[in-house]
């Protein structure tokens, strides 16, 4: 808290948030997701990498809705998942149900495949 020069009453002071934080509703929370993309001619590899949560969900979701259609298989790698919150793992398969027809070129492969996959049976 700061006082200011004007009146005499407490204000917040947002301030600046270290490299990799965000704020959210007042909070600051990590943002240590992201995915590396490799695509050859007939296949998409994501590899994910850090905190799985509800927004990570979303950015799944999004890739694989933008560029799954392109390819033959889809390859989702889980071993550099650091944590794998349920509110992400809701999210993520709530909103794979819309990849009907995209959802059986999907593979996981990694630790975390059991537990991101919407469907055991994607998991290899």
């Amino acid at each position: 808290m700061f006082f200011s020069e004007k009146k005499e009453t407490p204000q917040k002071s947002w301030g600046r948030l270290p490299f990799g934080l965000r704020r959210k509703e007042g909070h600051a929370m990590a943002s240590s997701f992201r995915i590396v993309v490799h695509k050859n001619s007939e296949h998409l590899h994501l590899r994910l990498i850090g905190d799985f949560d509800g927004s990570s969900a979303f950015k799944l979701f999004d890739v694989l809705k933008n560029r799954a259609h392109a390819v033959q298989k889809v390859f989702i790698h889980t071993s550099g998942l650091v944590e794998v919150h349920p509110f992400g793992l809701g999210v993520f398969e709530k909103r794979a149900s819309e990849l009907r027809e995209e959802l059986q070129k999907i593979h996981f492969t990694g630790d975390k495949a059991e537990l991101v996959s919407p469907d055991q049976s994607l998991c290899l």
